[in-house]
């Protein structure tokens, strides 16, 4: 977790914790890295298979515009069960000629269940199913073997 942005010890002693956690972890929240990202953890990071995976961290990127135009991350969450049912991104162009004068204007960029729900077997476009792990897990396999989709 996160062994290429951080200090190696303290990216370890995290790991420590979300692994010894993952049972009471339901999802972990990031901001600061400047990139619209997520992560999963694994119990063994030589073997990333579905059965290792144990946590899931959602990384937003940011409102400043270090790395691109300024966006947000709004999480639809089950009311009872408290897990993620989808994320909308919106984002604000400042190249608009409008932008400086009138401010952002802030529009949809994505969301996650429609941009990858589609990817996966079968399909995920319930409104009321969870972004789980295993979802997560089987969407970056996608990425990493369609270059196409990625």
């Amino acid at each position: 977790m996160g062994r290429l942005g951080a200090l190696w010890d303290y990216s370890q002693y995290y790991d420590q914790i979300i692994q010894r956690y993952e049972g009471i972890i339901a999802a972990q929240f990031f901001g600061h890295t400047h990139h619209d990202q997520f992560e999963i953890a694994y119990t063994d990071y030589a073997n990333q298979v579905l059965e290792n995976a144990n946590a899931i961290t959602h990384i937003t990127s940011a409102m400043t515009p270090t790395s691109g135009d300024p966006t947000s991350r709004v999480y639809d969450v089950d009311p009872e069960t408290f897990t993620i049912l989808d994320y909308t991104v919106y984002i604000t162009n400042m190249s608009s000629p409008t932008y400086q004068t009138l401010g952002p204007a802030w529009e949809k960029y994505y969301s996650a269940k429609e941009t990858y729900g589609a990817l996966v077997t079968p399909p995920l476009t319930d409104s009321t199913a969870e972004l789980s792990l295993q979802f997560w897990h089987n969407v970056t396999v996608i990425l990493e073997d369609d270059n196409v989709e990625f």
